[in-house]
């Protein structure tokens, strides 16, 4: 195998498999379960999975804390929030915010590396799951494209046109967060 080639496979294997998952450190405020709140640089991450890693500041040693023991997390661009699906937690963030909240969490698998007959390798990259949770005076719903019609139409009684939009199809699952929106301004 030429120099070039395992240059770009390793270059690819990296970015797939890590490049998504961490962004650097920045400000951040870690509240657990307990109630403590832990000023600190915590990893960015467009999704976090058990652990979080986080420093005290930009020059101290790197610690982590499982997710299952955080209640929130503040970061400079998103709000998380461990909410229950099922029984399990996850760590999702916040998108839209209002009378109904649009919470999301995304897990992105690293891909699978697979030889072809004459020895070439290819990765195979599973889709994303993404989970969407609406919360609503407490209440916590969990959002799929089987569920939302009936869900939407139960939680957002109050505002006849977004259920009318959703019952006619104007609106789709894939309209969630204009949805949410328009429900969030609705009178």
């Amino acid at each position: 195998m030429n120099k070039g080639l395992l240059i770009l496979i390793l270059c690819f294997y990296y970015l797939t498999n890590y490049g998504q998952s961490n962004n650097g450190f920045a400000e951040g405020i870690i509240i657990t379960k307990q109630g403590d709140s832990i000023k600190c640089q915590v990893e960015m991450a467009t999704s976090y999975g058990s652990k979080i890693a986080y420093k005290i500041n930009s020059q101290a040693e790197e610690f982590s804390i499982p997710t299952k023991n955080i209640r929130s997390l503040t970061t400079p661009f998103r709000f998380w929030e461990n909410i229950q699906i099922g029984k399990k937690e996850k760590l999702m963030s916040l998108v839209i915010e209002g009378k109904a909240k649009l919470f999301i969490h995304l897990t992105i698998y690293p891909g699978v590396e697979k030889r072809t007959r004459n020895g070439e390798t290819y990765m195979i990259n599973d889709a994303p799951i993404i989970i969407y949770v609406l919360e609503q005076e407490g209440v916590f719903y969990k959002l799929t494209k089987t569920n939302f019609k009936k869900i939407i139409e139960k939680a957002f009684v109050d505002c006849k046109s977004i259920v009318d939009k959703v019952i006619t199809k104007v609106y789709k699952f894939e309209d969630l967060e204009k949805i949410f929106i328009e429900y969030n301004t609705c009178k």
